[in-house]
This record gives C-alpha cells, structure tokens and sequence, in this order.
C-alpha cells in the first residue's frame, strides 16, 4: 500500500526522515513484509534501539504520511498548468522549504535542473521550427 511504501521510505531515511542506523534495503522490505508498517516494526524492537526521539520521530512520520498518503490539492477542476510561463522561485521555495520542509539545496539544485531543461527543449524546438 502507499501507507507502506511511506514507511519503507521512513525506515530507509528520505526527506522526512533520517531514517534507522544499520537498517538498509533487504532489512527495511522485510521489516514492512513481517510487521505490516513502520509503527509495530519499532515496537518490535528491542528497548536499546529505540532512540530517544522516538516520539518526535513517529509525529514528523504521521505528517510524512498525510502529505504523501492525502496530498492538500490547491487547484479547482478547471485550472490549468500553464507550462510556458517561468517559475516563481521566491514562491516555491517557500512553499516547499518552509511551509513543506524539503530541503533548502535540493529544491534549488530542482529550479535549476528545471531552467536547464526549459531551455534545452526552447533550444531544441527554435530549431525545428525554423
């Protein structure tokens, strides 16, 4: 389920979640095939494993999964993406930096990813039309 798939992710590490030292991929599957999801996986653990953020742990995982799992949609039916025009990076870094929590340099390295991109592809189809 996507519920899983958020957790095998959490115990892997991922933007929201540093992730469990020592737990690597085989372990991770196992641990979500075996326990059914992240939460009985760490009861199942024995006491000197658990960390002492657990509790803020398991909160930043519950808000992984709601944004993940039931994603807020600002758009109405009949909006569109207007793919031409340029992105507002003032307002997605802040909306995914500081009001989603990704990571300030990934999002940057994004934006430019993305300019790269849209000016390949203008490259690409001034050529074609010409």
């Amino acid at each position: 389920t996507m519920t899983q798939f958020v957790d095998l992710a959490a115990l892997l590490g991922s933007d929201y979640s540093a992730g469990i030292p020592g737990v690597g991929a085989a372990t991770a599957l196992g641990a979500i095939k075996l326990h059914g999801g992240l939460e009985d996986y760490l009861r199942a653990l024995p006491p000197p494993s658990m960390t002492t953020e657990a509790p803020s742990d398991r909160a930043r995982l519950r808000q992984a999964r709601a944004l993940l799992c039931n994603p807020e949609v600002r758009a109405k039916a009949g909006d569109l993406i207007d793919w031409h025009r340029d992105v507002n990076e003032t307002q997605l870094v802040q909306f995914l930096v500081d009001e989603r929590g990704f990571s300030r340099a990934k999002v940057l390295d994004g934006i430019l990813a993305l300019k790269r991109a849209r000016a390949k592809l203008r490259r690409s189809c001034g050529r074609r039309s010409s």
